[in-house]
């Protein structure tokens, strides 16, 4: 068995084990349905593929004489948390790791990513990202043996229509406007504030005013496409939800593997006063977003929560949304922030 470096014309040889793997989240995960076809599965990671190849990325695959047992892809991206976590503004995605089921449990992976280690040992990145299907168990176990820490979680409600809820005549829902948006910053600021509290072993976290300096662009945007709603209770800010709608064929890690619409909603945050939790004003929130969507024909919509924060994520499964991406950190040589508020 051998491991060799992968080129630009190596890529039409992936296609029988991305498409093993395709089937394999299928099978560990058929609750996320509707899936792609293998035609068009093929097609978008090809295309991906392609522009690691023939930029920052690298890649190996494993094999046996003639037949190709494994694989494994990783390029150069830049880190999204930005918002939240102190962090190298790049980091290494690793962005397929696959083993033949026939030759699992005899090291081909670990070699496969001992060789990527290499590499990027000699790099001036050194933050590694895996994303996952949360219910492949396995591959968890082994990115989390490597020192990888779930660290975000995305749920799905794909081609579902939206739940309706009985809004509670003392909430009120609005648009917001743009001007309006300085007015979030102590709800944003709650939200930074729990996530460093439920998550503490994923610090650095980023000061208080460079977290909102972000947040507030995010925001402002939102508002200006009219997808910034707010709530109110007696007058009083009690929450928002911030969402942003993407054209699918931008989001190449949902359209090589689910079935979806031209476009995907993504509710960026969703955040409730602390006070004023559990008394139905995410439901709400959430019921508005829907309505809002059905509006505009968008019928796909994602929302994520940073891993640690069950009571976030089971609020978002009774809603109907799935697990369906769990990506995972490895962090070096990373100084702790000090000055974390």
């Amino acid at each position: 068995m051998r491991i060799d470096p992968l080129s630009l014309t190596d890529i039409a040889r992936l296609r029988p084990l991305w498409l093993a793997l395709h089937a394999h989240h299928q099978d560990v995960a058929p609750h996320l349905a509707p899936f792609v076809s293998d035609e068009q599965s093929w097609t978008d990671r090809k295309r991906q593929y392609e522009k690691v190849l023939s930029g920052e990325g690298f890649g190996f695959v494993a094999h046996n004489r003639s037949s190709d047992i494994g694989y494994l892809l990783c390029t150069k991206q830049p880190m999204k948390w930005t918002a939240t976590f102190a962090m190298p503004p790049m980091l290494w995605e690793l962005v397929t790791l696959f083993v033949n089921p026939d030759w699992r449990g005899q090291g081909i992976g670990s070699m496969m990513l001992d060789a990527m280690d290499e590499v990027i040992a000699h790099s001036d990145v050194q933050v590694n990202l895996v994303g996952v299907i949360p219910d492949n168990r396995r591959a968890i176990a082994l990115y989390r043996s490597r020192g990888f820490v779930p660290t975000w979680l995305t749920l799905t409600r794909f081609q579902r229509s939206p739940i309706a809820g009985v809004i509670s005549a003392k909430i009120q829902i609005q648009q917001f406007t743009t001007g309006n948006v300085e007015a979030l910053k102590p709800l944003w600021l709650a939200l930074h504030h729990q996530h460093q509290t439920v998550s503490p072993d994923l610090e650095p976290f980023v000061d208080d005013e460079h977290s909102w300096s972000i947040i507030k662009d995010s925001l402002a945007k939102s508002a200006k496409d009219g997808l910034l709603l707010v709530a109110r209770e007696d007058g009083k800010l009690t929450g928002f939800a911030s969402v942003a709608i993407h054209d699918t064929a931008t989001m190449s890690e949902y359209s090589d593997t689910w079935l979806t619409g031209d476009k995907i909603a993504e509710t960026k945050f969703l955040v409730i006063a602390e006070d004023s939790r559990g008394q139905g004003i995410g439901r709400a929130l959430l019921d508005a977003v829907g309505a809002n969507l059905a509006e505009r024909g968008v019928c796909d919509h994602l929302i994520s929560a940073i891993a640690p924060n069950a009571r976030a994520i089971h609020f978002y499964e009774s809603r109907g949304f799935q697990p369906a991406w769990l990506e995972m950190v490895k962090r070096s040589n990373i100084a702790p922030n000090q000055n974390r508020t």
